[in-house]
């Protein structure tokens, strides 16, 4: 991101309600369950490149994780 060589993403998804303020720009009502996803991006040093917020009102989301052993 921005010429910078990200090196780890952590993320962390939490349930909530949406909020009036977020209601209609999502076009649900408030109160709907959803999904706050929050990511920070860190480069080799771990410092933080960027941070993203998302909010994933109920049905608008979906996750997979595939889980590999190793050695």
């Amino acid at each position: 991101m921005y010429g910078r060589r990200i090196e780890t993403v952590e993320q962390t998804v939490s349930s909530c309600a949406v909020s009036t303020e977020m209601s209609r720009p999502l076009g649900v009502a408030q109160g709907t369950p959803a999904l706050r996803g929050v990511r920070h991006y860190r480069d080799p040093t771990r410092k933080v490149v960027v941070v993203t917020r998302s909010l994933y009102p109920e049905n608008r989301y979906s996750m997979t994780t595939t889980l590999v052993r190793s050695g």
